[in-house]
């Protein structure tokens, strides 16, 4: 019993021990959990000071319970409390743009289920307090599975990226714009060395852009060597000082001809070196036109300067002259020199005779811009008044507003041009009256601006039926043949002005006409337009055709001439030689016609010579000629005959035709016949004028 109580004893002892050893352990296990767990919250805590401070917040999911952390700074970015928002899945993907919800939604369900501890990186928007979209790059790691193998801790961090992707937007734009631009853009460095080119400058140039980023600014601009580049370069100095503005230069084409082109620049920081932009344009065009208006004003000087109707130049403001024609100069008797820098008003040359009426005719023109057969009366040197009807338009020239005048001395025309001088107020109605059609049209499209009265009732329209509508076939039809227009705008193009171009033209209801057309190229609004006026040559035509029959033809009996006959004869002998048939030339000398004349007179006797050539016409083939020389001789030709004999049976048919009786007043004659000559091609082998002797 003692060993017992011993070993009992000795046992407590030893747990008692033990425990105290465990408890000790126990407190230094749990002394140092709690140093390492410090440690790591104050690590956690400069990490996220750290994150934050570079506007990147961290974040934690559980896929298992679909519950999520973010640091502080997430909510921060979106503008919510912490408390204001629950931290689990749906509530985070209800925010997800519509347009990222599916790959943000398949992302993290890969991860979700991925069998790797795989890394991702991700760029999405979500919706902010305000309702804002804010851009997040989301960078994260499975770190943690559970005991059946299923991810239930992935942890990353979260950047605000809204600045980035607003910044890539505006580069998005701003290289869109260069390179859809039509000026040509190119980046330099101080040497002149191309770092990027638009299309417009690859396509301007004829070179790739892969050619031209090995080029510099030498090798197509020859005004600007390789000398003035670089830091020392003159041209490189001058771009950083202020840069250039409307720099003019040429640059070379890969076909080397020369641009030439207006160039602005300046200087700007791109990787740590001084760079240069330019945009340049080619001025080809503008050039040209400047040409085309150096040109027009030298046309219109030389107009103006001889015309034949006074024009006069002033400043609107004061009256102040500052350009006459020689006309004017001499309808107002004074010298050119004494009229320039002086005013037509009353206190100095005094033109006008009515201080009223000049007033008039300046608040018109400044209310209206231009003044149209105003109506009044002016006063020349020698103090001799004129009734005049003024056209003046306000025009601006050198930036300031002047106005032209043109007179129309209408003294002797007072009573008949009184209507018409009230009736002009406006351009439009001063043409208007013009007898022959005139028109405003554009010539890029024939399209009718302004019309005369003449021209709408001559060609059978209204007003509002014709103007804004084009004279091209398609549309109202004008011209007849579109080739005689593009030929008509070649010469307009090419001299400024045509005269007397001739052409069919076509009325509303369908008829054709032919008319002369005249017209100048004027501007209008910055538009090539060319003023019309066409001239009805109907009659003139006819007359020059009845003056060709005339020519051509016997007066009485209508019949082909002498002239007429020999074309004739002389074309039926080359078609009958390329046949190989013949031509007879048969000559008729009509018996008992002088008796007609003596016993009923000279207009029987015509009676008698129409009738004649009416019968020898009806007995004579379509290809045959039927002729009269004078008085009582015909000729008659008979084309294509196989033989002799087929000429002979055509021979007795005119004779006997001829023989027949002929009624003269209310009596038959019977006493007229015919007798002949004959001579035959080609056995006669002679010129028309020979075989017309050779058959008499």
């Amino acid at each position: 019993m003692k060993a017992d109580k011993s070993i009992v004893f000795n046992d407590t002892a030893a747990r008692r021990q033990s425990e105290t050893e465990l408890d000790d352990h126990r407190v230094k296990l749990e002394k140092l959990v709690e140093e390492r767990t410090r440690e790591v919250s104050i690590r956690q805590e400069r990490l996220e000071v750290a994150l934050e401070s570079t506007n990147t917040g961290l974040w934690e999911w559980d896929p298992t319970t679909r519950e999520m952390y973010f640091s502080p700074t997430y909510f921060t970015m979106l503008g919510w409390k912490p408390d204001e928002f629950p931290a689990n899945q749906e509530s985070w993907m209800s925010m997800v743009h519509p347009d990222d919800w599916p790959e943000t939604n398949s992302v993290f369900h890969g991860i979700a289920t991925s069998p790797d501890d795989i890394g991702f990186s991700l760029e999405y928007r979500l919706r902010s307090k305000p309702g804002t979209w804010q851009w997040f790059l989301v960078r994260g790691k499975i770190v943690g599975r559970n005991a059946q193998g299923l991810v239930n801790r992935v942890v990353g961090v979260y950047i605000d990226i809204t600045e980035r992707k607003a910044e890539e937007k505006r580069l998005r734009m701003a290289m869109q714009a260069l390179d859809t631009t039509r000026e040509c853009v190119y980046w330099i460095d101080e040497d002149g060395r191309m770092l990027y080119v638009n299309p417009a400058t690859e396509q301007e140039l004829g070179y790739s852009s892969g050619e031209l980023l090995q080029m510099s600014i030498p090798d197509i601009d020859p005004n600007t060597p390789a000398n003035v580049w670089g830091p020392e370069g003159e041209l490189t100095k001058r771009l950083k000082a202020g840069g250039l503005r409307k720099f003019p230069t040429q640059h070379r084409h890969r076909d080397g001809h020369l641009i030439p082109v207006e160039v602005d620049s300046d200087a700007f920081y791109y990787d740590g070196q001084t760079c240069f932009i330019a945009i340049t344009r080619d001025i080809s065009a503008r050039l040209a036109a400047e040409d085309e208006l150096r040109k027009s004003e030298a046309k219109f000087a030389a107009i103006f300067g001889l015309t034949p109707e006074p024009m006069t130049l002033a400043r609107l403001k004061d009256g102040v002259v500052l350009e006459v024609s020689r006309s004017a100069a001499e309808y107002w008797g004074y010298s050119r020199e004494e009229l320039i820098g002086r005013s037509a008003g009353p206190d100095d040359i005094g033109f006008w005779s009515d201080a009223a009426q000049r007033r008039l005719w300046a608040e018109m023109l400044k209310r209206d811009g231009e003044v149209l057969g105003f109506g009044t009366q002016l006063r020349r040197k020698d103090g001799t008044l004129s009734t005049v009807l003024m056209y003046s338009k306000v025009v601006e020239i050198a930036g300031e507003r002047c106005v032209i005048s043109n007179l129309h001395d209408i003294s002797d025309r007072l009573v008949a041009e009184a209507a018409l001088r009230k009736s002009e107020a406006k351009f439009s109605a001063m043409f208007s009256m013009t007898p022959d059609p005139m028109a405003l049209t554009r010539l890029s499209d024939g399209k009718l601006i302004d019309i005369s009265n003449s021209f709408a009732e001559y060609f059978g329209y209204k007003s509002n039926e014709i103007v804004g509508h084009s004279t091209l076939p398609g549309d109202l039809g004008i011209w007849s043949d579109r080739r005689h227009r593009s030929q008509l705008v070649a010469l307009l193009e090419r001299d400024g002005e045509v005269l007397g171009f001739e052409s069919q033209l076509r009325r509303k209801d369908g008829t054709l006409f032919p008319a002369l057309i005249s017209g100048k190229v004027v501007e209008v609004d910055g538009v090539a337009c060319a003023l019309i006026n066409c001239h009805d040559i109907s009659e003139q035509k006819q007359h020059e055709e009845q003056l060709e029959v005339i020519a051509h033809h016997d007066p009485l009996t209508k019949l082909p001439n002498r002239l007429l006959l020999n074309d004739r004869l002389h074309q039926a002998m080359e078609m009958n030689r390329r046949a190989g048939t013949r031509v007879a030339v048969c000559y008729l000398d009509l018996d008992g016609f002088k008796e007609v004349n003596d016993q009923f007179g000279h207009q029987a006797g015509d009676q008698v010579l129409v009738e004649v050539a009416n019968r020898l016409e009806t007995c004579v083939r379509g290809g045959d000629t039927v002729a009269r020389l004078g008085g009582d001789e015909f000729v008659v030709l008979l084309s294509s005959l196989a033989d002799n004999d087929e000429c002979q049976l055509a021979l007795d048919r005119l004779l006997q035709k001829i023989s027949a009786p002929y009624t003269i007043g209310e009596m038959k004659h019977t006493g007229v016949s015919a007798s002949n000559g004959v001579t035959l091609f080609p056995d006669d082998c002679a010129d028309p004028d020979t075989l017309v002797r050779h058959a008499d």
